[in-house]
């Protein structure tokens, strides 16, 4: 069995995002917004309360050219 309408075989880069900050920060907004400026999709998000601080782990997807600009993007957030 064949599908008639085989998908364009588009190869999918994933990043692994984790950050921790302190709780005042609305960090899932914060990076999802930049993943999503960078042409890639949110996968998906895992958040944790750690006392004062707020953890966050992100998977996103999209082509190497946005994954690239994801990195960098969040690269200068980190400094």
């Amino acid at each position: 069995m064949s599908d008639p309408n085989p998908r364009p075989n588009v190869p999918e880069n994933h990043l692994l995002i984790s950050a921790i900050a302190p709780n005042t920060v609305a960090l899932l907004t914060f990076i999802g917004k930049r993943v999503l400026d960078a042409g890639c999709n949110l996968l998906e998000a895992r958040v944790a309360l750690l006392g004062q601080e707020v953890s966050v782990l992100l998977l996103a997807s999209g082509s190497w050219d946005a994954i690239a600009k994801c990195e960098s993007a969040l690269g200068k957030v980190q400094r």
